[in-house]
């Protein structure tokens, strides 16, 4: 990677290892991770349950270099072989306390403006897409994350039960599923986990399910810090880290995105026909493979989203929200244009779409990876 693009993303990399030290994120260990791992499989011989992975897409909104998105495919790689548990379900939730035009902070502001939340639309309308292109889908749901989920899997494993029982009374093998997400270090968030975990465990009596969150924000991996303490060890001023970093850390290698078998969506029609909203009993509101929310229904005004979809002409450059819309970018900037190698120069300039990178927006939504 270029020395001026790494100097940019290491800040970025920096204040998220900060953001992971202030909130006390616990980072687990490989060797708990590994434990974690082990359990998960012993509790798979212990079930007849059929394993169910469910790839929750939040601020990873890409195929490419996806750790989340790779250890869904690991996950499903490691269950016995169904129509139920080979392939992931793709899920995105707008989650009301996060996005919505109603939705104001303590000091009084929008949490996300409509300008923002259109560009959100866009990333996931376009991660919707390179999903189908490459043989999956993408469950878009407008809810609580822990509501969506505890009725998808009760409604999954209902469906399931009654397709394998045969005369539809429940009794038959339901579903254990597997709920993989980017870790993410604000307490909001962490508070969202812990109630998401607590509903794929307790869905049902008897539910065996499990969560497991990834780390993939950052452009090293936490457990290559040079600091015995982790993240904890971080100094409190940029410079000392960069220098440490780059003297004894190596950014790993972007992960491929995916085969087309290994995402490709479960065949079990009982599956498909919650998912596609389908299901004579067990649809759910607003949330299948085809649903897609407006502006309007996430709750911003009129003059709000004519604003948006009318941007001033003061703009230094057209804002898409996407994975194809930030990789576009990248060549744009970097290879096309060949702009870093004035970008010492340029970056602190106030006028004009080529005097910096422009990446943020991307990075901020996981449209692009801070190691691509």
């Amino acid at each position: 990677m270029p020395v001026r693009l790494r100097l940019s993303i290491h800040n970025i990399v920096y204040t998220t290892l900060l953001l992971m030290n202030f909130a006390k994120v616990r980072s687990l260990s490989s060797s708990t991770r590994n434990s974690m791992t082990m359990n998960n499989n012993n509790s798979n011989l212990k079930t007849s349950a059929k394993s169910l992975t469910i790839s929750w897409f939040r601020q990873d909104l890409r195929l490419h270099d996806n750790p989340q998105l790779n250890a869904a495919v690991q996950q499903s790689n490691r269950a016995t072989k169904n129509d139920v548990s080979k392939g992931i379900v793709p899920v995105y939730c707008f989650d009301p306390r996060f996005i919505g035009g109603d939705k104001y902070t303590k000091l009084g502001s929008q949490k996300c403006g409509v300008l923002r939340a259109k560009f959100i639309l866009e990333s996931v309308e376009d991660l919707r897409k390179n999903l189908e292109k490459n043989g999956s889908g993408l469950v878009v749901a407008c809810g609580k994350a822990e509501d969506i989920f505890g009725t998808m899997c009760k409604s999954i494993d209902t469906e399931v039960m009654n397709q394998n029982n045969g005369n539809g009374d429940g009794d038959g093998v339901g579903i254990e599923p597997h709920v993989l997400v980017q870790e993410e270090p604000c307490s909001e968030e962490a508070r969202v986990d812990k109630a998401v975990k607590r509903s794929v465990k307790t869905f049902k009596s008897g539910a065996s399910g499990s969560f497991e969150s990834v780390w993939g924000a950052s452009l090293y991996d936490i457990d290559d810090l040079p600091y015995a303490e982790g993240f904890n060890g971080i100094p409190d001023t940029f410079t000392p880290f960069r220098n440490k970093v780059e003297k004894n850390c190596k950014i790993p290698p972007p992960r491929p995105i995916p085969t087309k078998a290994s995402i490709a969506l479960p065949k079990n029609s009982a599956v498909l026909s919650v998912l596609s909203g389908e299901s004579e009993n067990y649809s759910i509101e607003n949330c299948s493979l085809s649903y897609m929310p407006s502006l309007k229904d996430l709750g911003y005004t009129q003059d709000e989203i004519d604003f948006a979809e009318n941007p001033t002409t003061k703009g230094v450059m057209k804002f898409e929200g996407g994975e194809t819309a930030g990789l576009r970018r990248v060549q744009d900037y970097i290879f096309d244009k060949d702009l870093l190698k004035i970008y010492f120069d340029t970056r602190n300039g106030m006028l004009g779409g080529d005097y910096s990178t422009k990446f943020s927006p991307w990075l901020a939504l996981g449209c692009i990876s801070p190691r691509f």
